[in-house]
């Protein structure tokens, strides 16, 4: 009997250590998460100005010429960044995370105020345009060369002339600017390496112009460094696709974004890599940004973690199709009808599983339907490309994962993407000291 006893009293403390166990692994995750959310703020305003300095240090006359000013947008400015770390591995031999760096950029050719007649929606494709070149003012006079007969403005032009300006010599002089720059930064921070090597390229895609700096260290893959410029016009011009999302949402936007609106260089959607399909879309790129960062911190933590899942057990079913887009159409929708404030119940960790765990069940039900609407253009579904088979893989990927969402990232994990998003702001750190050296000695060779 007294054995008996002594087995459940050791069967119940078993239990407990290892509830505890369990329970002290999910916090210390959502710390780390916690860490790395502060570590990105930190890492966003270091790239803010670095983006700042794009066109001043371009040595491209035609990006000088055309680009009136570059923004960071994307999800490095939206606080999800980090989230991109936890896609499919297979390139990083010997680590848990990819450890490619994506910097999404808004280049703003011009400032335009225009009327309605400048602006011809294209009947069959809700949010695409055309866009007449003679309501261009005059002394823009690099549009010319852009021009179709029809005399609406040809965008794909405007990629491919950016992208080829990153090619050739002057990605030869990058190249090698980078490699000495790179010696400099490893010595200094005590890091042993046999080998540098550098490739920079610049690239088309459908909807940017990628400049590319892939970074090897002894013949290995060390890094990723991309630069994705998307080429858009800022027109202060309300369409009726504008007007109409204004009547329906229910986030408190600002009276000084919605003076205008952007027109983006994108391929369509029917054929998102052929180039030469590329058109004008809308863009509310601007007010995406401002409502996400107009999130609460518990918000933007469950927004970080839901998208860490989707890419980390999802993203690998298609690379191409599963986007990002996907994540962030389902977080505006709920979002808009969820209130996630920093109150002492929503620091609670148990009811953010829950609110990711909800999330996942909106992912479910628009497979299920084969339908998402877009946020911002209802008509749109995100889901067009996905046929029945790849959202039949996402079903079943999501009820494995959601008997435990607890489970599918690893506290290492995550702590591996916080360290290296510090070993980025060393590297940006290293770059900025050596800008200073070249400029006190600029300075000095002209006294």
């Amino acid at each position: 009997m007294e054995v008996l006893t002594i087995q459940r009293i050791f069967f119940v403390l078993c239990f407990q250590v290892q509830f505890l166990t369990k329970n002290l692994e999910i916090k210390s995750q959502l710390e780390e998460f916690r860490r790395a959310q502060k570590r990105e703020e930190t890492l966003k305003e270091k790239i803010t100005t670095l983006v700042s300095k794009i066109k001043q240090d371009s040595q491209s006359n035609f990006m000088v010429r055309i680009l009136g000013e570059i923004l960071l947008t994307g999800s490095l400015n939206q606080g999800t960044f980090i989230a991109s770390l936890f896609k499919e591995n297979l390139k990083y031999k010997g680590s848990l995370i990819n450890r490619d760096i994506d910097i999404d950029c808004k280049a703003i050719a011009i400032d335009l105020r225009l009327n309605q007649n400048c602006l011809k929606d294209i009947n069959g494709k809700p949010g695409y345009v055309e866009l007449l070149t003679n309501c261009i003012p005059e002394e823009e006079v690099w549009y010319r060369y852009f021009e179709k007969e029809t005399k609406y403005l040809q965008p794909v032009l405007f990629k491919n002339k950016v992208s080829n300006s990153f090619n050739g010599p002057s990605s030869n002089a990058k190249e090698r600017v980078s490699i000495v720059f790179l010696h400099y930064h490893f010595l200094k921070r005590g890091i042993i390496f046999k080998s540098i090597n550098v490739k920079v390229s610049g690239k088309t895609s459908k909807a940017t112009v990628k400049h590319i700096f892939e970074i090897q260290k002894d013949e290995k893959l060390y890094m990723n460094f991309e630069i994705d410029y998307a080429f858009m016009f800022k027109i202060f011009f309300r369409p009726n696709i504008m007007s109409n999302f204004l009547k329906r949402t229910r986030y408190n936007l600002s009276e000084e974004i919605i003076q205008y609106i952007y027109v983006l260089a994108k391929t369509s959607r029917e054929q998102k890599h052929n180039i030469n399909t590329t058109e004008w879309t809308y863009s509310f790129s601007h007010i995406e940004n401002f409502i996400l960062n107009s999130f609460s911190d518990t918000q933007k933590l469950v927004y970080v973690i839901f998208k860490s899942i989707f890419n980390k057990s999802l993203k690998h079913l298609d690379e191409d199709k599963l986007t990002s887009y996907i994540v962030k159409t389902i977080i505006l929708w709920r979002f808009e009808d969820i209130e996630l404030d920093d109150s002492d119940d929503w620091l609670n960790d148990t009811r953010i599983w829950e609110t990711a765990d909800i999330l996942f069940k909106d992912l479910i039900v628009s497979f299920d339907r084969g339908f998402l609407k877009h946020y911002f253009i209802p008509e749109v579904n995100v889901l067009q490309r996905l046929d029945t088979d790849l959202r039949d893989s996402c079903r079943r990927r999501i009820k494995e994962i959601g008997k435990d969402l607890k489970k599918v990232l690893l506290t290492n994990e995550v702590a591996e993407a916080r360290n290296f998003l510090e070993e980025v702001m060393h590297l940006l750190h290293d770059r900025e000291h050596i800008l200073q050296l070249e400029k006190l000695k600029s300075s000095m060779l002209k006294h």
